[in-house]
């Protein structure tokens, strides 16, 4: 009998120490909001404008998983050319791991576009497609952006490339 007390008391202290709050994993919570600066190249359809850099910064909302919508500004600048317009696009995020994910995005835009080389200024609006690889790493993620721009003025078309870095 006291055998058996002895090894309920010892069972009981053992289920009491597994139900401690330190034994307990929580998920860590998901930002409803990415901020994110992307840096690269651009290289126009149309061979006389050549290469030039832009800069981007935007947000994405996460809506409900796996979409995401949100928008930004990009600039872009060269000796032949200066583009500067807002976009608003909407991601889909597919995990290829835990920490990496893939997303395709499809997005429109309207701004300024000024071809130095024909002294051009106009209004111009346009879509995107492209998709971003996304390392995540303790609230902060970087990664590849490729992706492909047409305008209503053909001239300024481009394919872009660039680094992210997410905040």
């Amino acid at each position: 009998m006291k055998k058996g007390l002895l090894l309920a008391g010892i069972l009981l202290v053992g289920i009491a120490k597994a139900q401690e709050p330190e034994a307990i994993v929580y998920p860590k919570s998901v930002s409803k909001v990415e901020l994110n600066l992307s840096l690269g190249l651009v290289d126009f359809k149309e061979r006389v404008l050549d290469k030039t850099w832009y800069a981007r910064f935007g947000f994405d909302y996460r809506v409900k998983y796996p979409f995401l919508v949100g928008g930004g500004l990009k600039v872009s600048s060269s000796s032949d050319i200066f583009m500067a317009y807002p976009d608003m696009r909407v991601k889909v995020r597919i995990p290829l791991f835990s920490t990496l994910k893939l997303d395709p995005y499809a997005g429109i835009s309207v701004g300024y576009a000024e071809n130095k080389t024909i002294n051009r200024k106009k209004l111009v609006g346009g879509g995107q497609a492209g998709v971003e690889l996304i390392y995540f790493v303790e609230g902060v993620s970087f990664g590849v952006d490729l992706s492909y721009h047409v305008f209503t003025d053909s001239r300024f078309n481009h394919l872009q490339a660039g680094l992210v870095i997410g905040f």
